[in-house]
């Protein structure tokens, strides 16, 4: 399963095609890795099930799994999940359009669900908020404007300046 996040507008005056596309590439990639390091590891934390909208896990699993393992995290029974997923957190194929991010993980992540009262952890691994979404405008802002920077590039178009 992949998280896809898309978007972009035009390059600015004065940089080739070629050389924007590999920027946008650049950009795509290094979010990607953001997202893998600060996005990814809050799904597995109480405030990410809040923010994401979890399916409400049941009582007795909730039970089971704080006398067993002593906690009550979400997307967390035994951890070997969590371990995998992040461990493994490195597949990213960007385009100067998108990116996707692979996450590698134990088998019964992609499973189908035997039925609809089970989670659906792939799309819960998967979800990305609003503020996922600005964060990671954020930074593709950022790297895009340091890289304009040292290109020596000030003047974006349409009078947008990059920030010093």
């Amino acid at each position: 399963m992949y998280a896809l996040i898309t978007t972009m507008d035009k390059r600015p005056p004065g940089l080739r095609a070629a050389e924007w596309r590999n920027l946008l590439r650049a950009a795509w990639f290094h979010a990607m890795r953001m997202w893998f390091r600060f996005v990814l590891p809050k799904h597995f934390t109480h405030r990410g099930a809040t923010e994401y909208g979890y399916q409400e896990r049941s009582v007795l699993h909730t039970r089971k799994k704080l006398r067993k393992f002593g906690h009550t995290y979400p997307n967390v029974f035994t951890g070997k999940l969590r371990a995998e997923v992040l461990a493994n957190a490195t597949d990213i194929r960007a385009t100067a359009k998108g990116v996707r991010g692979y996450l590698h993980g134990p088998k019964y992540l992609w499973q189908y669900r035997k039925n609809y009262s089970q989670p659906d952890k792939a799309k819960e691994l998967t979800a990305v908020s609003d503020a996922d979404r600005e964060f990671i405008a954020e930074v593709m802002d950022k790297y895009i404007a340091r890289q304009l920077r040292r290109a020596g590039i000030r003047d974006v178009g349409a009078g947008h300046a990059v920030p010093a």
